[in-house]
């Protein structure tokens, strides 16, 4: 019979699939154009979503590309979710604080009219960082799995 995994197991597998993931993107920025822009960080929505203002210009909503974040306040679906996302949240928070945020701009727009964008702080991969803290999973756009 399989044991469960322990957390620090999930952890090494959360940062083990962080890093595969950092390769391929990383490789479909090699296939398309990227469009690099040092952005001002307005506020954090919630795990994979900021406001940015981009130079003297308008707010624009961004979508953090390769994570799944659970969801805040009364779009989570139990409580530990909840728990989760407030926790996720306020480490992006302290992630995005750390040093000047880039947008690595080639994906277009999402279906809710956000930005898609590789997210780095002070040169460190958000989504990377986030998934290997375990606040986070991979994501590549297909179902999500619950967070309860």
């Amino acid at each position: 019979m399989r044991q469960p995994a322990t957390i620090t197991g999930r952890r090494a597998r959360f940062a083990l699939v962080a890093a595969v993931l950092a390769l391929g993107l990383s490789s479909l920025a090699a296939a398309a154009p990227v469009e690099r822009v040092v952005v001002r960080v307005v506020s954090v929505i919630d795990g994979d979503s900021i406001r940015v203002r981009i130079g003297a210009g308008q707010v624009e909503r961004v979508r953090l590309m390769g994570l799944d974040a659970p969801e805040l306040g009364e779009h989570a679906r139990c409580p530990a979710e909840a728990h989760l996302a407030e926790r996720a949240r306020m480490r992006r928070l302290a992630l995005l604080a750390s040093g000047p945020v880039e947008l690595q701009l080639q994906h277009g727009r999402d279906r809710y009219g956000r930005l898609l964008a590789l997210v780095t702080a002070g040169g460190v991969d958000v989504a990377a960082r986030m998934i290997g803290e375990g606040l986070a999973r991979p994501y590549a756009g297909r179902r999500r799995l619950p967070w309860c």
